[in-house]
């Protein structure tokens, strides 16, 4: 039976067209998408399992989000929003740990970025992680990421501004510094 690619309407015997339109999607989003993850979470570490629970769910509704005008919108949603719950319950945990081991420093932080910027980054709160990270490693604008993240956009911007301030006001040399 004959599956036009514009619908992508699940009917008998279509699910090896459907299967493959998801496999596209799939080669071509999952590395993003993890770069996305790695961002929000401030680490690598469960990233890739984010992304992929967020892949599963979206190839388990395919028969309707193939039909989307962006489905890789809805997967970011997914993505991000199971990130952020993902680093702020990090957050506490890393928090209450730190305050049991006398403020040992967490160094579980994305391996690629100057250790000096994923101390900062780990420093953030999740929800300033997560608005940087879309707006550096997505290029989304302010109202994209106040939908993914379910704020209002003066929030997006705070975020932001706060988010880079702090790491300005940390990365930035010293006095003492500039003079050597």
């Amino acid at each position: 039976m004959y599956v036009s690619a514009s619908s992508r309407v699940a009917v008998e015997g279509s699910e090896d067209v459907i299967s493959r339109d998801f496999d596209d999607f799939y080669r071509a989003e999952v590395a993003a998408m993890v770069v996305l993850a790695t961002g929000v979470l401030g680490r690598r570490s469960g990233a890739d399992d984010l992304v992929q629970e967020g892949m599963l769910e979206a190839y388990r509704r395919w028969d309707r989000l193939g039909s989307y005008d962006s489905p890789r919108a809805w997967v970011r949603r997914v993505v991000v929003q199971r990130a952020v719950k993902a680093a702020k319950k990090a957050d506490n945990e890393r928090n209450a740990h730190l305050r049991a081991l006398s403020k040992r420093p967490h160094e579980d932080v994305v391996e690629s970025l100057d250790p000096t910027l994923r101390a900062q980054l780990q420093q953030l709160p999740a929800q300033q992680r997560a608005a940087l990270a879309l707006h550096y490693l997505e290029d989304l604008p302010v109202a994209e990421i106040a939908d993914l993240l379910g704020v209002t956009e003066g929030t997006v911007k705070v975020h932001l501004s706060r988010g880079r301030t702090r790491l300005a006001d940390a990365l930035s040399p010293t006095d003492e510094q500039e003079e050597v």
